[in-house]
């Protein structure tokens, strides 16, 4: 694995120092059946973008003269040994928590804190595994990285850096005046690019020309699905192109909407153009324009729309078949074809990698989690699972340093004592993991352990430290500590002091029903 750590060339320059300039994009409206076509194509594209994602992710990581601002990282000792072998590759204990700590630093993730550390942990180990087996099956494949294929990443990896600084100015001739030539000390945007390229990491380029190979491969396994056979392929593992043509009820009765969509099914049956028909006469607005084009979908692909999912399933490729009514009205769908899955084909080419390979995982840290979430046939099992992992985690504690993974193995056996309703000891776990990186989720854990062994003073405590420590007075998070607040004080006959938190609460649910809402990490939580 490359070093993380490995910036620019000059990594002790100062990063840019960004104008407060928030841009916000414009959202536009989707129809309710745009869900389907939605969540088919995110299912399609979800790879590609998480991939362009991380590629941007690099470049801000990888470029070391100021570009941009790089978190600051952690390096506290962790412990020793490897992480983990994959066949003969060893995943090396330093490169693996600088990697760890970028992740849960990084103003872009949406996992952070102590309380998902864990889960950060081995969702890397698993990515880094895979990794590494899509790469050591490329170059068994003997696949090249064209000079035009990274001339290009490079050229976009480039072109995304500057985008990103002139979001930080509100004009262009700011961006010019200040960043180019006062900053960077460059006449143009051409030269800039050239300073950019000059500057780009070894590590990143290493890095990138691998992710190239394993894309090179990933669409070679694909390419190979339209040659498989579909009589022995599981339902799951079979896409079918579809469209449809929709007639919505809410503005007629049901009868006249099944009536109109008989109507063009009687057309159809006629011989119709079916593409024709549903740019003329689907009420779809965001597929009528496609001829009703739904993409592939396979099995379980269209979610609220069980319906018409069975229908798809029964009808055979060149047919059509309807009116099919679901919660949007009525349906006449066309089946135009069938294959095997090529995203199905290459999830079970990556299985069979992982099979075939030898993986050991050395980290006592990551062995306890994997005991905590392995599969169970039964609650008597998943409880015997639990009490391994605690005593996995208390001996991998000796081991472990780390102040944030400390807190997060301690809350985590908390968490786990806590499913078996052995409060006090989860309470000790807790507070362990509060002196280890206090953290509003940890201390509003404590607070409700606390309270449940009705020391509700220490609760009080514990949930006013999660408030301070709640840096968003907006936040979800804020608001959850005075709703503990007022009701440790109800049940605490402190009539007066549960009043003030109702007020807070009250004057706090006003001003974000008038803003429609309050952000939390992760998301939107809207006020009812």
């Amino acid at each position: 694995m490359a070093n993380s750590n490995r910036v620019g060339p000059n990594p002790k320059k100062k990063p840019a120092e960004p104008a407060t300039v928030s841009k916000k994009r414009e959202r536009r409206p989707v129809s309710a059946t745009s869900s389907i076509t939605s969540l088919t194509v995110l299912r399609n594209r979800l790879q590609h973008l998480t991939r362009w994602i991380f590629i941007g992710l690099g470049v801000v990581l990888v470029l070391g003269f100021g570009l941009v601002s790089v978190p600051n990282m952690r390096t506290e000792t962790q412990g020793t040994g490897d992480v983990a072998k994959v066949n003969r590759k060893v995943i090396e204990r330093e490169p693996f928590e600088a990697l760890v700590r970028q992740t849960l630093d990084s103003p872009y993730s949406f996992m952070s804190g102590p309380t998902q550390e864990l889960a950060v942990r081995n969702m890397l180990l698993d990515q880094e595994v895979d990794r590494i087996l899509k790469l050591d099956a490329a170059r068994r494949e003997r696949n090249k990285v064209g000079r035009q294929q990274l001339a290009e990443r490079i050229d976009q990896a480039v072109e995304s850096v500057i985008q990103q600084q002139k979001s930080y100015y509100k004009t262009e001739e700011a961006f010019k005046e200040k960043y180019l030539k006062k900053r960077m000390k460059v006449k143009d945007e051409t030269e800039l690019r050239q300073k950019i390229r000059k500057e780009i990491s070894p590590d990143w380029v290493k890095a990138t020309r691998e992710q190239i190979l394993i894309e090179n491969l990933e669409r070679k396994i694909r390419n190979q699905a339209s040659s498989l056979p579909l009589d022995k392929a599981k339902p799951e593992e079979i896409e079918y192109r579809v469209r449809h043509i929709l007639i919505k009820a809410e503005n007629r009765s049901d009868a006249k909407a099944k009536q109109a969509a008989q109507a063009i099914l009687d057309q159809l049956k006629a011989g119709a153009d079916f593409v024709k028909l549903a740019k003329e006469k689907s009420e779809d607005e965001a597929t009528k324009t496609q001829g009703g084009d739904l993409d592939w979908l396979a099995k379980g692909g269209f979610y609220q729309y069980p319906e018409l999912e069975q229908v798809v399933l029964e009808t055979k490729p060149g047919q059509f078949s309807g009116p099919v009514k679901t919660s949007l009205g009525y349906h006449i769908v066309k089946v135009e074809d069938r294959r095997f899955s090529p995203s199905k084909h290459w999830e079970n080419y990556v299985e069979n990698l992982k099979k075939k390979a030898k993986i050991e995982v050395k980290d006592p840290v990551l062995l306890a989690y994997r005991q905590m979430t392995a599969e169970a046939k039964d609650d008597a099992e998943r409880k015997k699972n639990r009490e391994k992992a605690i005593a996995m985690f208390e001996k991998a504690l000796e081991k472990v340093y780390a102040p944030d993974t400390r807190a997060a193995i301690y809350y985590t056996i908390g968490t786990l004592y806590s499913q078996d309703n052995q409060t006090a000891k989860a309470a000790e776990a807790f507070g362990q993991a509060s002196q280890a990186r206090p953290s509003p989720e940890i201390s509003m854990a404590l607070g409700d352990a606390q309270k449940k062994l009705n020391k509700k003073d220490a609760a009080i405590e514990s949930y006013k430290l999660a408030s301070d420590m709640a840096s968003d007075t907006s936040s979800q998070q804020h608001y959850f500590t005075h709703l503990m607040l007022q009701s440790t004080f109800t049940e605490m006959g402190q009539k007066e002091l549960a009043a003030k938190e109702k007020a807070w609460i009250d004057e706090f649910m006003k001003q974000q029903q008038s803003s429609g809402g309050f952000g939390f990490p992760g998301g939107t939580f809207t006020v009812p």
